[in-house]
């Protein structure tokens, strides 16, 4: 039966607040929903950008024998299943704030698989402070935080963003 009426899966308040994970049915298909305080975060009808964001890092390194990445940000791991899709792919980092997140790709996102690929490696902790305390390189980074400079979650979120973060992420680059 088709309901565009979201109900919660789960939800968790977090030292940064109250984080839901809302599915609906639409089309014959299971959608997820992350809300964060009450505002709408991402979805996983939204694969496309996510998506998108990785494959052109991928397209732009991808010639390479073997790939690392780093992304900030775990979301519902569209991004991580897509650099994970390359044969190069050596290594990923996934930084999530949030540890209900990761959690919550396994119980109810389907994405055991790839948080457990051994390629894969999730760091619990703030993307921002990871970059400042890792100068380790990568082939391609990807900044899947909120929803952008514009519209960021978390105050601290900024930060990620900052054009000196910017090129600290460029230095990184290899």
């Amino acid at each position: 039966m088709e309901s565009d009426e979201r109900r919660t899966v789960d939800r968790a308040r977090t030292r940064n607040g109250e984080l839901q994970l809302r599915a609906f049915e639409a089309s014959g298909e299971v959608h997820h929903e992350l809300v964060f305080d009450g505002t709408f975060l991402m979805a996983s009808y939204n694969a496309p950008s996510s998506r998108a964001l990785t494959r052109a890092i991928v397209d732009r390194v991808g010639g390479r024998r073997s790939l690392n990445f780093l992304i900030g940000g775990l979301g519902m791991g569209y991004s991580l299943r897509e650099a994970l899709a390359c044969p190069a792919t050596q290594s990923v980092c996934v930084v999530e704030v949030e540890p209900h997140i990761e959690s919550w790709n396994r119980a109810h996102l389907g994405n055991s698989d790839i948080l457990d690929d051994p390629r894969t490696e999730v760091i619990i902790g703030d993307f921002y402070d990871f970059v400042q305390g890792n100068p380790k390189s990568y082939d391609g980074i990807a900044i899947d935080i909120d929803n952008g400079p514009d519209w960021v979650i978390r105050a601290e979120n900024r930060r990620v963003y900052s054009l000196s973060m910017l090129e600290t992420l460029r230095t990184r680059l290899r």
